[in-house]
């Protein structure tokens, strides 16, 4: 059991972080495009690709990217064509310059809100959500039928009544794969992503049921593409072989962690390991 840790602290580097959209209608392209430059791109540089449809967006379902540079800011745009290059222009573009602290209160939808505020307690001025989410850890990269299977469910959620539903696609590479797959519990650093289905409702806007059966349905949507990989922060009891699923090869060598140091089964959770 650890009791205490002791860390070296690193200095916070200027963060470069990006937002860009584009019209579904270019939605195949862009997925086809990101695919194959998210997860080799700079190890300076991550994304996320997100389609999300739902009440929230009655126009239609939407398609976005954003994500942080570390490197130069200079550079950004260079790094950016490696995908712009191959894919429909955006049709919002745009790139900030923050400090570590000023990007991460934006992230948590702060950016014009006071730390003591930023929190969904008593006096906090952001409000809880409820949602529904699975995941996938997604090794291949999806073909033409698996993109038409993705673009499918998200426009599905246009009819469920939930507030907003859909996929979001964040890249692994860069120093994720500098980790061996049995070098920590985390088996998958060779995956290309990983992929979480969410569903948020409200009063009016969808159900603890629909948001579950949406979530877990696009993901039997996507299994015949991705597999059964799935990333264990996501637990849902629905995962046949959830071992294996989260930990892959490593599942053996967590059994015998587990064995050793709390053979009484002190600690407990519906998915145990």
């Amino acid at each position: 059991m650890v009791t205490s840790f002791t860390f070296a602290t690193q200095p916070a580097p200027t963060l470069h972080t990006f937002y860009l959209t584009w019209p579904m209608t270019a939605a195949s392209k862009v997925i086809e495009a990101w695919q194959a430059w998210a997860p080799t791109a700079d190890a300076r540089l991550w994304s996320t690709l997100k389609a999300l449809g739902g009440h929230k967006h009655p126009g239609g379902p939407i398609l976005l990217m954003s994500g942080t540079w570390t490197g130069p800011s200079g550079s950004l745009n260079a790094q950016l064509a490696g995908l712009l290059n191959h894919c429909p222009a955006p049709s919002v573009r745009s790139t900030t310059t923050k400090s570590y602290r000023q990007a991460m209160a934006s992230y948590a939808g702060c950016s014009s809100i006071p730390v003591s505020r930023c929190h969904t307690g008593p006096g906090g001025s952001l409000d809880r959500e409820a949602f529904g989410a699975t995941s996938h850890v997604a090794y291949a990269k999806l073909t033409s039928s698996g993109i038409a299977d993705l673009l499918g469910q998200v426009e599905h959620a246009q009819t469920t009544g939930l507030l907003e539903a859909g996929i979001s696609m964040d890249a692994l590479g860069g120093k994720v794969r500098d980790v061996g797959p049995a070098d920590t519990a985390f088996v998958h650093r060779n995956a290309l992503m990983t992929v979480q289905y969410t569903a948020t409702f409200a009063s009016g806007t969808g159900t603890p049921g629909a948001a579950d059966s949406y979530v877990r349905g696009f993901r039997s949507a996507m299994t015949p593409h991705w597999g059964r990989h799935a990333y264990v922060n996501y637990s849902d009891k629905t995962i046949g072989n959830y071992r294996r699923a989260y930990f892959g090869a490593n599942a053996a060598r967590l059994a015998q962690v587990r064995t050793t140091y709390d053979p009484q089964r002190f600690f407990t959770q519906p998915q145990d390991y």
